[in-house]
């Protein structure tokens, strides 16, 4: 509507500022979205060489995004010549805040992607074609790959079919793993740390033993011998 009202467009005579109420989100609302762990290894599973497309597809992208914390709609835009396996680098040209951006590719992603690549994306393949395409090599819609998603979870006995939620689990174990909210920031590709501090705030409690254990105040007043460390007056 405010796009509508402004003066190059004139498509209302009317014009009022609309703002957008901000409201308060709670702290469950993104870890419904979360995988288990379990769930995860089950997706990563890589498929029989019998097993068909989509299934292939499927996983490829799931390891992608466990991997880097890609948006859906960055993964199906991403073509052959973005994508260098001996650099271990991947070049987004089309990312929701509209920016450029070079994300590393992990050791296990480049080997899925090497194996995926050599079973379906070598044949007749040019650096313009999608890496994630549809049957017939050509860049599939959101929606076909929401579906052939949604199969390929099902069969995997995982009852979430909701790809985005992978990258929330990408978050949830950066952060469990003690990765910091700026360098997260940067990997998911967020304007501001708004957001990257909204996922902290969700998962503390899942680190909250290791908040304890690593506190200094603790350490330093927990009594009995410490742990693994070492004095050499």
């Amino acid at each position: 509507m405010n796009w509508c009202m402004e003066d190059n467009h004139n498509y209302l005579t009317e014009h009022c500022k609309i703002r957008l109420v901000r409201t308060r989100e709670q702290d469950d609302t993104t870890k419904e979205k979360d995988y288990s762990a379990e769930e995860v290894k089950l997706l990563l599973k890589k498929p029989d060489k019998k097993a068909n497309f989509v299934e292939w597809r499927s996983w490829a992208a799931s390891c992608f995004v466990i991997g880097t914390g890609a948006r859906m709609g960055t993964l199906v835009e991403i073509q052959m010549k973005d994508i260098d396996l001996k650099e271990g680098t991947v070049h987004y040209q089309h990312t929701k805040n509209r920016k450029d951006q070079i994300v590393n590719l992990p050791p296990q992603l480049i080997k899925v992607l090497t194996d995926y690549i050599a079973m379906w994306r070598t044949k007749d393949t040019e650096p313009e074609d999608y890496l994630f395409c549809n049957i017939s090599g050509e860049q599939v819609s959101k929606g076909a790959f929401r579906i052939g998603y949604g199969q390929f979870t099902k069969s995997r006995g995982v009852n979430r079919t909701n790809i985005h939620g992978l990258r929330h689990t990408f978050a949830r174990i950066w952060y469990e793993n003690g990765g910091d909210v700026v360098q997260l920031s940067k990997v998911l590709g967020h304007t501001t740390l708004r957001m990257s501090e909204h996922y902290m705030h969700v998962y503390a409690n899942s680190v909250k033993e290791r908040f304890i254990e690593n506190n200094p105040l603790e350490s330093l007043t927990r009594s009995g011998p410490r742990k693994n460390v070492q004095r050499n007056d």
